[in-house]
């Protein structure tokens, strides 16, 4: 795992369809507020469950890092993700505490977890 650079940026944009866009602890605080029904936070040990949507997804994460592959990409501490439709986008703890993400999109609920 690497720390979050603008070569992942470009890797995720162009090959994962997903934008990254780092966030101010304030801003992510005041934008969590509005997703807490579908936050999941997610321990040590657990992954969610690899899924993809009809609709583009708006995610903030914590402290989180996504799976693509067996490449593993750690996202910065805040962040608002965007993945594009039709994406494989399994979210994972990269061996953190207090790792959680939530989903801006209304038809998104819960996340699944299972085991790494």
């Amino acid at each position: 795992m690497n720390t979050f650079s603008q070569r992942m940026f470009t890797e995720l944009m162009n090959q994962h369809g997903c934008i990254v866009l780092p966030l101010k602890k304030s801003i992510y605080t005041f934008l969590n507020a509005l997703v807490q029904p579908t936050q999941t936070d997610i321990p040590q040990g657990m992954k969610v469950k690899e899924h993809k949507h009809k609709f583009v997804s708006f995610y903030l994460a914590k402290n989180n890092a996504l799976q693509f592959n067996q490449t593993i990409y750690e996202m910065p501490p805040f962040a608002l993700v965007i993945v594009l439709p039709q994406r494989i986008h399994p979210w994972i703890n990269p061996g953190k505490s207090n790792v959680s993400v939530g989903d801006l999109s209304p038809e998104h609920g819960l996340q699944e977890l299972i085991p790494i």
